[in-house]
């Protein structure tokens, strides 16, 4: 990917949108604490077709540690606005606005996020820019 194309997505996510990290990548949902950020991403250059593990992921991100994790799909709800998402890390509830994460018995408040840091932005470019597509 040519730089200026990370770069412009880089200033657009920053000033608020997170339609695109970059070209080939939507976040769906992302929710932050102050601890982790959660986010679903769906990648835009695997085609429809393809099995969902491969155009979906569902990444943890410890603000410590600046480390990210895909987290392992078991399986999806939802009722009325709330949405539950089961992984084999723990489970998260949520709606637009805010998010609770379970995991080794200890919850976790997240809030909607729509401006990331530059760790966050960079270690997600990192992640997706390693990925082959298959």
């Amino acid at each position: 990917m040519p730089k200026e194309e990370i770069v412009d997505s880089i200033a657009t996510t920053k000033l608020g949108s997170v339609d695109s990290l970059f070209l080939n990548l939507e976040v769906l949902y992302s929710f932050e604490s102050t601890s982790m950020i959660i986010s679903e991403f769906k990648r835009r250059d695997i085609d429809e077709s393809s099995s969902p593990d491969k155009r979906f992921f569902w990444m943890i991100y410890d603000k410590i540690s600046k480390k990210l994790d895909r987290l392992s799909f078991v399986s999806m709800n939802s009722e009325k606005d709330i949405e539950y998402r089961t992984f084999f890390q723990g489970t998260l509830e949520f709606n637009r606005v805010e998010a609770k994460f379970e995991t080794d018995g200890k919850v976790t408040k997240l809030y909607s996020q729509k401006i990331f840091s530059d760790d966050y932005i960079q270690t997600v470019l990192a992640y997706f820019d390693g990925l082959t597509i298959k």
